[in-house]
């Protein structure tokens, strides 16, 4: 199909012009995705057509991603599904330069973790409720062995107590650092095996 082919006309007869979202429809046409595509005053609006062209369509937009990005997205998803992140922000995890930033997690998802990598009920040691910072120091250091373990390598696990001026406004929290994509995936398959029924988790 040439240039020609994506040109619209002007109501009333006026010369032609590029119908700027012709090239888009043909995209998602080409590629399975029913949908209708209109472009105008620098807006652009899609409408498709079931629910099956929206998984499509979520299909196409992650298999371009670039590894770090996919690794990003599959782990923020299995926070979610885990009840992991959702007091911070399970929106943190982002991909930086070839690399999954996993973020901060108060102490209550940090534990929850715990649990689900490293089986059993968690550090008992470790009140949520009544942590401070010398216990916010411990856990990150226990905290760093288990997920460098289940992401098969090093990942950095730091401390970010609150503060007396912040305590007010939000929680204890750790902050996990950078993995890879691999490890970022190992990660989600370690968590994904273990909430369900029959996963067990632990160190291999």
């Amino acid at each position: 199909m040439g240039d020609d082919d994506i040109w619209g006309a002007v109501p009333g007869g006026e010369l032609p012009t590029r119908d700027p979202a012709e090239p888009l429809r043909r995209y998602f046409k080409q590629r399975g995705v029913h949908a209708q595509v209109v472009v105008g005053d620098g807006v652009l609006k899609l409408i498709l057509a079931s629910a099956q062209d929206a998984r499509r369509l979520t299909e196409i937009v992650v298999l371009s991603m670039p590894p770090e990005r996919k690794a990003a997205v599959r782990l923020r998803e299995v926070f979610f599904a885990a009840g992991i992140g959702r007091r911070v922000d399970g929106s943190s995890i982002t991909s930086d330069h070839g690399y999954v930033n996993i973020g901060d997690l108060d102490v209550q998802d940090a534990l929850r973790l715990w649990r689900l990598i490293w089986g059993g009920a968690g550090p008992e040691e470790f009140d949520p409720y009544d942590m401070g910072w010398q216990r916010v120091e411990h856990l990150a250091e226990r905290m760093e062995v288990a997920v460098s373990e289940a992401c098969g390598g090093h990942v950095g696990v730091d401390p970010n107590a609150a503060c007396n001026t912040c305590s007010g406004s939000r929680n204890d929290q750790i902050t996990l650092g950078l993995a890879t994509p691999e490890q970022a995936n190992r990660l989600a398959t370690r968590i994904e095996a273990a909430a369900t029924p029959t996963g067990t988790a632990g160190p291999t």
